[in-house]
């Protein structure tokens, strides 16, 4: 298992990146007004040639399909599994011959009638006897979210019993970006480092080397 992080996405340049995604990923960056936004969108399919490149071989751009509750696959190459997620401080994508799920998130200001809405009485009691409730809350929630992108169901109404004892996650907090990060499986994942990517590197390759008829 590969697990891809880059945290300084902000530096990512945008008309570049634009010129190295599919037409169909470049619309959906454009639907997004505010520029961080696109510049996240941009890069986490930008992470994604960058891991099939590095880690698989696999030089051009790739085709997705999204599953019935929106779990993107690789149509053509079946037998690799990936997942992508990004928030203000990080763009996280991780890629395996399982199926995976990949949630990063920002350490937010902590609200407590957010937490009981979407943890459970025992999460919530192991969130307030915490030195840190807003870190504690997030490392929750990326749990949770990952679990849901693993099983292909995505976000739902009752988040409080997301959790489930058959899927196995592994959980880090990204250094001093303040963003904490899991990745689900339903197999034991043991201690994963993450694979830094540069934002320059995402745009560094040769365009001669990417088929533009991807998606």
């Amino acid at each position: 298992m590969q697990l891809y992080i880059c945290y300084d996405i902000d530096s990512l340049p945008l008309e570049q990146a634009l010129q190295r995604v599919s037409p169909q990923r470049r619309t959906q960056v454009l639907a997004y007004k505010p520029e961080g936004s696109r510049r996240r969108c941009a890069g986490a399919y930008l992470l994604l040639c960058h891991a099939l490149r590095t880690g698989w071989g696999i030089h051009t751009l790739p085709q997705l399909a999204y599953e019935e509750g929106g779990k993107p696959y690789l149509p053509q190459t079946p037998h690799i599994h990936f997942n992508v997620s990004h928030c203000r401080g990080a763009v996280a994508c991780v890629v395996d011959s399982r199926p995976v799920g990949v949630d990063v998130e920002d350490v937010r200001r902590y609200r407590r009638d957010l937490a009981e809405y979407v943890c459970s009485d025992e999460e919530m009691s192991r969130i307030l006897a915490s030195e840190d409730p807003a870190k504690a809350f997030i490392r929750l929630w990326t749990m949770k979210e990952a679990t849901l992108k693993l099983t292909g169901e995505g976000l739902r109404n009752n988040l409080r019993t997301a959790l489930r004892p058959d899927v196995f996650c592994a959980t880090f907090a990204c250094g001093s970006q303040g963003c904490f990060c899991t990745v689900a499986s339903w197999q034991p994942l043991g201690r994963l480092v993450p694979i830094v990517v540069e934002a320059s590197q995402l745009v560094g390759v040769d365009q001669a080397n990417l088929n533009s008829n991807g998606f």
